[in-house]
């Protein structure tokens, strides 16, 4: 029998109701770092306890009175138990699961204790990393704000990786900022950020955290000295809350993305029962790959979402110049929360021809229709700007679109606003675009006459001009489809309610007229917005106002 215990892989130990040693195997002798199997029974009962460093896996200390063995000789039915420890030579922490039974002896009384030990350390080990590497990828998977997933990243990391853990990242001039602070104590976390906030990393220091994100390399300081605390501290009063920390071990790893370090994942441990193991370098370093490239992911998508906004920026429709004689006011809405820009425009101009005024509608929303949009606005805007009259200009426009490929196809309702002996009035072109509301200062409105085609449909589109006559204090109501195409809970806007809208306004001035088309459009509104809205209004200058 001694001899087949003799060959077993676990750990197996054999004591009396007194604690003493009875009987060890090799593998026990081995396990507990003795030298041979008469030093290790040879042991004073409790010697081992008292030198061994054991914690259950949450950290608190076993007493032995918690141990299988001794529960046992108790007469107690005693559950396998998991107990993290260290050697009391030292050495790297364990992971075991202790389990017991009792011998007894012609009265059923316990008078030992067998013990088997299994060293389940790699098991464990790797079940924590993939249990924590998987955590972390779903938290930094989880959102685009860098830092709030390291605060969650560094939160995590405590304590199965340390009792205190920092993240600092390097901005594009070379500043190092800490961006999360995590610790086993809550209460301890604004102590450590007010800390670095006394003392910032210098980029050029030589050692820690500048020189890992300098070099990319791995730093490892299994036991922290008086010597090494003395180094990094910046004068007597740092080294003295150094101390006050309680370092016994310091790893830092390079948050790396590709071939850039991007930062750098700072991970101590307080307690003397822990010591940086290999395998657990291996998995701050993996953990330091996966947060390096979510950041470099989220400043990109930064970066790309700051660019974005930009060019949406410039293919907003601009602000309108004054015109004189004319008062105006516009409404834009494009459709999608993420959107700024769409396929609908409007614009104004001064020209030797009249005042352009127009509004437009790119088939497609979005950036995309956007970007068509912008060419189309300033093809038609540039050939009236030259004096090229609105018919030839809208065919002009309708080359333009039939010339790209795909279908791209655009409607226009434009007019220059005129004045001559006659008095005020518009010449309007439709291209199949819905007609302007005429709002009269006499009262009522109707829609303008007009028709036309749809640019980009055909190579001869129609877009015949109609004179619209306009007394002080008339108004002329540019708008999109967006505004009748806005959908209810059962039906449309449609026209009629338009019109109904405009001409019981009480006004013609176009900020009434605007304001009033917004509120009967968010309050008929049902669901998101489908289609971008544009509008336009412009009043000839009542009469006695300054033009």
């Amino acid at each position: 029998m001694t001899e087949a215990l003799g060959q077993l892989a676990e750990a197996v130990t054999v004591h009396d109701t007194a604690g003493r040693l009875l009987y060890v195997n090799d593998a026990a002798v081995r396990l507990l770092g003795f030298g041979s199997a008469r030093e290790l029974l040879a042991a004073p009962p409790g010697a081992l306890m008292a030198g061994a460093r054991v914690f259950h896996p949450d950290g608190r200390p076993v007493d032995q009175a918690d141990l299988p063995g001794r529960r046992v000789l108790e007469g107690e039915d005693a559950d396998p138990l998991l107990v993290r420890w260290i050697a009391p030579d030292g050495g790297p922490l364990r992971w075991s699961v202790i389990k017991a039974r009792a011998l007894r002896d012609e009265h059923g009384d316990p008078v030992a204790a067998v013990n088997v030990i299994e060293d389940v350390t790699d098991v464990k080990e790797a079940e924590l990393s993939q249990r924590l590497l998987a955590e972390a990828a779903q938290i930094l998977a989880s959102s685009m704000d860098h830092r709030s997933t390291l605060e969650h990243v560094a939160e995590l990391a405590v304590p199965h990786l340390a009792d205190w853990c920092g993240v600092d990242l390097v901005d594009e001039h070379g500043r190092i900022e800490q961006v999360a602070v995590a610790h086993v104590d809550p209460d301890r976390v604004s102590w450590g950020r007010e800390l670095r906030r006394r003392y910032p990393v210098d980029p050029a220091s030589d050692v820690g955290i500048a020189q890992v994100i300098r070099t990319g390399e791995v730093q490892l300081a299994q036991d922290i000295t008086a010597d090494l605390l003395a180094a990094a501290a910046q004068d007597p009063e740092h080294l003295a809350l150094l101390q006050e920390v309680g370092f016994r071990s310091v790893l830092i790893v390079p948050l790396v993305a590709g071939a850039r370090t991007v930062g750098a994942l700072t991970l101590v441990l307080t307690s003397e029962a822990r010591r940086y193991t290999p395998a657990d370098v291996a998995l701050a370093e993996e953990l330091g790959r996966r947060a390096g490239t979510a950041v470099e992911n989220a400043r990109l998508f930064t970066e790309r979402g700051r660019i974005a906004e930009l060019l949406q920026a410039s293919l907003l429709p601009d602000m309108l110049p004054p015109l004189a004689g004319w008062d105006t006011a516009t409404l834009f809405r494009p459709a999608g929360d993420m959107n700024l820009v769409g396929g609908d425009f409007y614009d104004a101009l001064p020209t030797e021809q009249g005042m352009l005024v127009c509004v437009g509608d790119v088939a497609g929303k979005g950036a995309v229709a956007a970007a068509l949009t912008g060419r189309v606005r300033h093809a038609l805007t540039s050939a009236v700007a030259l004096g090229i009259g609105l018919p030839r200009a809208l065919e002009h426009v309708n080359g333009l679109l039939l010339a790209r490929p795909g279908e791209s196809m655009c409607t226009i309702a434009a007019a220059l606003l005129r004045e001559d002996a006659s008095g005020a009035h518009a010449v309007l072109c439709l291209a199949g675009h819905p007609p302007p509301v005429v709002v009269r200062a006499s009262g009522g409105a109707s829609f303008a006459p007009g028709h036309g085609t749809v640019l980009g449909a055909v190579p001869d589109p129609v877009a015949p001009p109609e004179r619209i006559d306009l007394e002080p204090g008339d108004a002329l109501v540019l708008f999109t489809d967006g505004v009748t195409d806005a959908g209810g809970e059962e039906e449309r806007f449609g026209f009629d309610r338009l019109l109904a809208c405009l001409g019981e306004a009480g006004t013609t001035a176009p900020e009434g007229l605007v304001a009033a088309l917004e509120r009967a459009l968010a309050a008929f509104q049902h669901g998101p917005q489908r289609d971008d809205v544009a509008v336009l209004a412009v009043r000839r200058t009542p009469s006695g106002d300054p033009p």
